[in-house]
């Protein structure tokens, strides 16, 4: 029977029982030193979780983090039944990845019918033809299969990609980058899809700049490692480097983030699920993990 959004738009069928997600003071490091500090999620089951921030904040390591495909350094995560410190493999069959950039989606080159064949054959033909159209429904996509993607506007391979990681009937869906290149017409459209999908079951986490308006919503906010250096530093004191970077292996001091009511293979994007990004990705910039970060 179909359901109803938040804001009362059709949906397609009922999803997936999604799952909650529970973090306490979770902390990462890359390369450059501490990446995540302090973050706390109470998110419900079919809960929109959005993470936002500046670039460089931490919010990809995040979404991989809470997906098991980054590995903590401290806190407490726990998604659904599943204890992070029990082990990793459980978190990734939990959750789906839409996209998580850079490394996580498909090239611009292909085409909308090759993504989604690309999609079943990792799937191992969990996913079919029905599931796919169905979710395409669910979050209002329809680009033609002979269409390249790139050529597509920017919200309609966005939509596709959410699509294809709905089609997997996993209980969690994370999706990097909501809002990046969108006009305000198409951000409204890509909130009003993931609002669709968590109303449908699934328990949704998406990374974006600022936080959606009119939509219920848990956010997770976050700071730039600079920001936090600056607001624990003592008046007066030189910043320690330019740019806002932390000296490698420099360890950034804590900062909360606030948050609040309002199986290793290949990724739907046909790159691998864990070890992030793939051995010739240019590096990552401060909130991508490096190769020996990201896990198997």
């Amino acid at each position: 029977m179909p359901t109803l959004s938040r804001r009362g738009g059709r949906l397609g069928a009922p999803g997936p029982r999604g799952v909650a997600v529970v973090a306490r003071g979770l902390a990462a490091r890359g390369p450059r030193g501490t990446v995540l500090s302090g973050v706390d999620l109470d998110l419900p089951a079919g809960g929109l979780g959005v993470v936002h921030g500046p670039g460089g904040s931490g919010r990809s390591v995040l979404l991989l983090a809470l997906g098991g495909r980054f590995r903590l350094v401290a806190g407490e995560l726990r998604v659904g039944d599943h204890d992070a410190a029990d082990g990793l493999g459980a978190l990734r069959e939990l959750s789906a990845v839409a996209r998580i950039r850079p490394g996580i989606e498909p090239e611009e080159g292909m085409r909308v019918r090759d993504v989604v064949r690309q999609h079943g054959l990792a799937s191992g033909g969990a996913v079919g033809d029905d599931d796919v159209a169905l979710a395409r429904e669910l979050v209002g996509v329809d680009a033609p299969a002979g269409a390249v993607l790139g050529d597509l506007p920017p919200v309609e391979s966005l939509l596709l990609v959410v699509a294809l990681a709905v089609a997997e009937h996993r209980p969690l869906i994370l999706v990097d980058d909501i809002d990046d290149g969108l006009v305000p017409a198409e951000r409204e459209r890509a909130w009003d899809a993931l609002d669709a999908v968590a109303s449908s079951g699934v328990t949704v986490v998406a990374s974006a700049l600022e936080t959606p308006v009119g939509i219920d919503h848990v956010p997770v906010a976050l700071r730039h490692p600079g920001e936090r250096r600056r607001s624990t530093r003592p008046a007066g004191e030189d910043h320690p480097t330019g740019g806002g970077r932390a000296r490698p292996g420099e360890d950034t001091p804590a900062c909360p983030a606030s948050a609040g009511p309002s199986d290793p293979g290949v990724s739907p994007a046909g790159g691998p699920r864990g070890g992030y990004p793939a051995p010739d990705t240019p590096a990552p910039p401060d909130d991508r993990p490096a190769d020996d970060e990201a896990t198997a």
